[in-house]
């Protein structure tokens, strides 16, 4: 239940202009770490850890008590991606765990001291609360003890998926969440701006479609061709793809692909795509998907669609997380992105939003000005 997470592996990139600039260059110039409790199937047992103060009071003392254990870790990321739902089919489920995880972060915080850093990862579609009534309100208050809210923007497609899609679409065009509406949801429910951290996914997913052409599909203003009727057979992924049998932790059994590649490095060393990602390779074509911003490979002969990362996709998330002045992203696991898109990402999350120009200064008076009286300077107010 309790896994490692450095943040080499899991990096926070800030903005420019965030008020958490300072600590968030910390975490990353500094290699500051913080270990990750729970996640998706480890979080099953939060529910119960958190259902009582007792039971809180003990569980924020183990998780400090840990972090001492492992050599003193700088704060904790707590993975509940899905309070008061069952996502594995196997959690124990409760009505007021919403309310639950907003007590046990003050007891956290209690326990840890102020000098230590939480992060909390969530769903992008928001926290369920009582009466399996999404909280639309109040994320100020009930996110005040935690620095950072990584929102799990990077999994809105899958094997799961009715068709294919993207794992990471700015907009949601055919997808139930994005980049866009999940940070809206949020800023809109009160969430700080600067505490929010969107989720950039380091691996490439892959489908077997229906059809050996593309449909296209209108959304708004925008054309989509990444969205595909898809079968029940999914391709092999990278070489570390087995196959094998799988049990998971409720039991249930399974075996198969799961068509996952290490991102677009895995993809250029298998002669899939070109080592910048953006040319097909090894009999796939080359996809810019217009509405959601991201790039897909597709080969007709296999019926093959990979949805991936490229710079052109990461520099547009990066773009709007510092044109609507978030906190920063999360790389889901840097063994998928090469250098040079790390380095795209840092260049674009270093910019200022663009200021309008100040207005230029009135015309000077007809007369001549006094010698006593400083000349009028330019307005150099900076815009917020």
């Amino acid at each position: 239940m309790l896994t490692q997470s450095f943040l080499p592996l899991v990096p926070l990139l800030p903005t420019r202009h965030s008020s958490l600039l300072s600590s968030l260059i910390l975490l990353v110039d500094s290699a500051k770490a913080l270990f990750s409790v729970g996640g998706f199937e480890g979080g099953r047992y939060f529910s119960n850890l958190m259902a009582s103060a007792g039971n809180r009071a003990a569980f924020a003392k183990k998780i400090e008590a840990m972090r001492k254990h492992l050599g003193g870790y700088d704060g904790v990321l707590l993975d509940w991606d899905a309070p008061g739902v069952d996502s594995t089919g196997c959690n124990t489920v409760r009505q007021t765990d919403a309310a639950h995880l907003k007590l046990f972060l003050t007891e956290l915080r209690s326990v840890l001291g102020s000098a230590k850093l939480i992060a909390v990862a969530v769903a992008p579609t928001g926290l369920v609360g009582e009466a399996e009534k999404v909280l639309s309100t109040g994320m100020a208050s009930f996110f005040s003890e935690a620095d950072y809210v990584i929102l799990n923007t990077a999994d809105a497609s899958g094997e799961w998926s009715v068709k294919t899609g993207p794992a990471a679409p700015l907009r949601s065009c055919g997808s139930a969440s994005s980049f866009t509406s999940a940070a809206e949801f949020y800023v809109r429910a009160g969430l700080p701006k600067r505490k929010l951290l969107l989720t950039i996914p380091a691996e490439a997913i892959s489908f077997t479609t229906k059809s050996s052409s593309l449909a296209t599909t209108i959304y708004g203003s925008y054309s989509s061709q990444i969205y595909q009727g898809k079968s029940s057979t999914v391709p092999k992924g990278d070489a570390s793809d087995e196959g094998l049998a799988y049990t998971n932790v409720c039991g249930a059994k399974s075996s198969g692909y799961s068509g996952i590649f290490g991102g677009l490095a895995e993809l250029a060393k298998e002669g899939l795509v070109s080592s910048t990602g953006s040319k097909g390779a090894g009999g796939y074509g080359y996809h810019w998907d217009e509405c959601t911003e991201t790039p897909f490979l597709f080969r007709p002969s296999t019926k093959h669609l990979i949805a991936f990362e490229n710079a052109r996709s990461v520099e547009a998330k990066a773009k709007y997380v510092t044109d609507h002045g978030l906190g920063g992203v999360v790389i889901s696991d840097t063994s998928g992105l090469p250098n040079a898109l790390y380095k795209d990402i840092t260049a674009q999350l270093s910019e200022s939003p663009v200021a309008s120009p100040p207005p230029p200064p009135p015309p000077p008076p007809l007369r001549t000005p006094r010698a006593d009286l400083p000349p009028s300077s330019a307005d150099n107010t900076k815009l917020g």
